[in-house]
């Protein structure tokens, strides 16, 4: 009798066991990380952020508002979806002060740091125009990236 108490436990703890583990993942993260209104930061904290992305295989869904500066970086990762409405300003690398212009040397490096980020053809693009645009933003909307290749965000986002 104990026996059969025991291998009944033991397959009832598996199966408890096998459901907590299943439902970990679900609960984990949610689908999409959704950006809204994102003003970008420093260079370096993005694409660190936008790494950790990539290498979790996290996707990122702009399905309205502003993604501005740094925030564009989002749009070099597979996953990525943008909604029509939604408004990107890319500009090209700056000093933490802006109008201050970097040397010629970094302002190439980061131009091609950040350029290998965006998928084509918006890293020529971006290569050939808005990087130059350091003092204001070059805007684009979403409806524009999709035409330029970027994935579609479907109507309901999680």
């Amino acid at each position: 009798m104990f026996n059969v108490l025991r291998a009944f436990k033991s397959s009832m703890c598996e199966v408890l066991l096998f459901c907590l583990l299943a439902a970990v993942p679900a609960l984990a993260q949610p689908p999409h990380l959704v950006i809204r209104d994102d003003h970008g930061g420093p260079l370096e904290a993005q694409l660190s952020r936008v790494e950790t992305l990539r290498q979790e295989g996290r996707a990122v869904a702009i399905p309205e508002g502003r993604c501005l500066s740094a925030c564009t970086l989002y749009l070099g990762l597979e996953e990525t979806c943008v909604g029509k409405a939604a408004i990107f300003g890319f500009h090209g690398p700056t000093t933490q002060f802006g109008t201050i212009a970097l040397p010629q040397a970094e302002f190439e490096r980061l131009s091609a740091l950040m350029a290998r980020r965006y998928p084509e053809p918006l890293r020529e693009w971006f290569l050939l125009s808005a990087r130059f645009h350091t003092i204001t933003y070059r805007y684009v909307t979403g409806e524009e990236l999709i035409r330029l290749g970027v994935a579609e965000c479907p109507d309901q986002i999680d």
